[in-house]
């Protein structure tokens, strides 16, 4: 968590923080609760169930989206020759990795990487020029 993003707006809302940030340390931790403040705020109202569960990871379906959604656009820019000059990624590499993809041999995070990391090079070395 040293490097998370915390995208949940409401939790940052301007009057809510000024409130809680002088607050008493002792208040804002409990050992034996998770965010304590933000469960007496809500009472009754939420169960245990909710709150007393095991944390729980967050994966956007990156697998998913490369099979389906994003596959045209990623074997595009995993195939595209243009970027030969430019490039400092063996074309021939790359299409073993999206291949291998394909065929369940390896996971989503090497062809993604790749994708748009050949993405950034098209933006800004052919684009460019």
């Amino acid at each position: 968590m040293a490097h998370a993003l915390e995208v949940r707006t409401p939790l940052l809302h301007s009057p809510l923080r000024e409130y809680v940030l002088p607050l008493a340390g002792r208040l804002k931790c409990d050992r034996h609760l998770p965010k304590p403040l933000l469960l007496r705020a809500a009472g009754q109202r939420l169960p245990d169930e909710i709150y007393l569960r095991r944390k729980m990871g967050f994966t956007l379906p990156f697998e998913r989206w490369m099979r389906d959604g994003l596959r045209a656009d990623a074997e595009r820019e995993l195939l595209d020759s243009r970027l030969d000059g430019f490039s400092p990624l063996d074309a021939l590499q790359v299409a073993k990795v999206w291949k291998a993809f394909l065929a369940g041999k390896t996971n989503w995070s090497c062809p993604w990487a790749l994708f748009v990391l050949k993405d950034w090079l098209r933006r800004n070395l052919i684009e460019q020029s």
